[in-house]
């Protein structure tokens, strides 16, 4: 009776993990978000774009304007506090930053394009890495003990 009772709990452990796999997408939208979103920040630090090349650097004009500050899109940092990557409703994430990121990231005749966000290019591999990390954390936590 012992055996049937100690099968039973693990069929019983099994079928809410499987239940709870539908959840796994969800979670792991959640948690990666939050590193991508720390990816994207650090992106103003090291004055590189997500695929990991250097933004343009300053003319001179614009030192000359900024009184010698080299420091590239954060002359005040409010765009940089309206950077958001955020878990969409199911599975999704979406990135968004606030205006005048939209002119840094495609350029203009009168500014260099400095990319905040991916292009069409997709998915840069270290924020790919970060949706994988978070998906494979999340399967093996809800594995755990079955």
């Amino acid at each position: 009776m012992a055996t049937r009772s100690a099968a039973g709990e693990a069929m019983s452990r099994m079928g809410r993990a499987i239940r709870q796999l539908a959840d796994v997408p969800a979670t792991a939208a959640r948690e990666a978000a939050s590193a991508i979103e720390k990816l994207a920040d650090s992106e103003f630090d090291l004055e590189r774009d997500p695929y990991d090349r250097p933004w343009a650097p300053l003319l001179e004009s614009t030192l000359k304007r900024k009184g010698g500050d080299a420091r590239i899109l954060q002359r005040s940092d409010v765009m940089r506090g309206t950077l958001a990557v955020l878990p969409m409703r199911g599975a999704g994430i979406a990135a968004r930053i606030d205006s005048p990121a939209e002119f840094h990231q495609v350029g203009t005749k009168d500014m260099q394009k400095r990319m905040i966000l991916p292009d069409n290019r997709g998915i840069p591999s270290t924020w790919r890495d970060a949706i994988a990390d978070a998906a494979d954390a999340a399967f093996e936590r809800t594995l755990e003990g079955v």
